[in-house]
């Protein structure tokens, strides 16, 4: 492709050059710390694909980043990529770059046969184009200081290397009381959040009763208290708002980030966080489910990947789903790719769509 006299590449960053992305990422984000920057690059970029578009004196122009994750879908698990740091100079903004990142991309994730991709968007106007849709609502609320109380049966404590094994057993175990679809909690995953936090001034906390993990939450201090992600055993729900303040004693407010359901509060609000769209159909339809058995006809339009446009019948029981594509028919049933991904996670109903 060329934009004016200039003829641009779109190729995958290998080796050094992946490291030399990091001008552009600091250019685009210099909202980041350098201490999160410099954990980026040492724990992510040595495990993700980055796609970068350059010029003719190979100059990074436009980047895009797929960064890896296992990711429970109807009970199974399955390899997921999301995408970030999306970004791109100035002076070539408007070009239609971001476009050309992304249809690569997500042509080499279908290629790999990986089911969905995510993201958290800037702006939901961005990405709809390609047939991204919200997915999932993050709560979030605001704390004040509060009298302690009495909750002497659990402390909180930082977490430790030789803690991650009982940790992301009791996750794993606990998440799935919530959610059907999720990130793994590995013991890789929580090792990586012990970097990621302490890169933001935070910790991996600890909520302990008896002698055992009760709970756990993350914490950031970069100008003012956040907690991400507190997820606490149901039992002790009504306690969570007292270990948090109690944790962040002297701080004028707490800023809450997901976690547990069922939190209570005027202040709570439910803020669309995340984007994701379908991209190898058959290997997504694997991974539904129903509780009874269910079988249904709709032609499908994906403008992007063209593979997994047509007439099929889809059919799903406790097992999970199989998908038949039709041919010489048409399906009373239409729908685009960001109908199907909106329809499969839930985020409308089937009379919406």
């Amino acid at each position: 492709m060329a934009v004016g006299d200039n003829i641009l590449q779109v190729k995958r960053l290998e080796g050094r050059t992946k490291e030399e992305s990091r001008e552009l990422y600091q250019e685009i984000f210099s909202e980041d710390s350098e201490a999160f920057v410099d954990y980026y690059y040492q724990y992510r970029a040595g495990e993700n694909e980055i796609y970068g578009v350059v010029d003719g004196r190979e100059n990074l122009i436009s980047m895009l980043h797929l960064n890896p994750y296992q990711i429970c879908l109807g009970g199974r698990a399955v390899s997921s990529q999301y995408i970030v740091a999306v970004a791109t100079r100035e002076d070539y903004r408007h070009q239609g770059l971001m476009s050309r990142l992304i249809h690569c991309s997500l042509r080499e994730m279908y290629e790999k046969k990986e089911p969905f991709a995510f993201l958290m968007p800037a702006a939901e106007a961005i990405y709809r184009p390609f047939d991204f849709r919200f997915i999932y609502q993050q709560c979030q609320y605001e704390l004040k200081p509060i009298e302690h109380g009495n909750c002497t049966e659990l402390s909180c404590r930082p977490a430790t290397e030789q803690d991650l094994k009982e940790l992301s057993d009791w996750a794993r175990r606990r998440i799935q009381e919530d959610y059907c679809t999720y990130a793994l909690h590995t013991e890789a995953y929580f090792r990586r959040m012990l970097s990621e936090q302490a890169s933001q001034k935070g910790q991996v906390m600890l909520i302990t009763g008896k002698g055992r993990i009760c709970g756990y939450f993350f914490t950031a201090c970069e100008g003012e208290a956040e907690v991400r992600e507190p997820i606490i055993e149901k039992r002790y729900l009504s306690r969570l708002p007292v270990i948090l303040t109690k944790y962040f004693d002297g701080y004028d407010r707490i800023r809450v980030f997901g976690g547990s359901a069922g939190v209570e509060g005027e202040n709570i609000r439910q803020t669309p966080l995340i984007m994701a769209r379908v991209v190898h159909l058959e290997a997504f339809v694997k991974c539904l489910s129903a509780k009874r058995t269910v079988s249904f006809e709709i032609e499908l339009e994906d403008s992007l990947l063209k593979e997994n446009s047509g007439v099929f019948r889809l059919t799903m029981d406790r097992e999970g789903g199989y998908l038949e594509r039709l041919t010489d028919r048409e399906a009373d049933w239409k729908m685009t790719a960001g109908e199907f991904t909106s329809l499969a996670f839930g985020s409308v109903s089937a009379q919406e769509v």
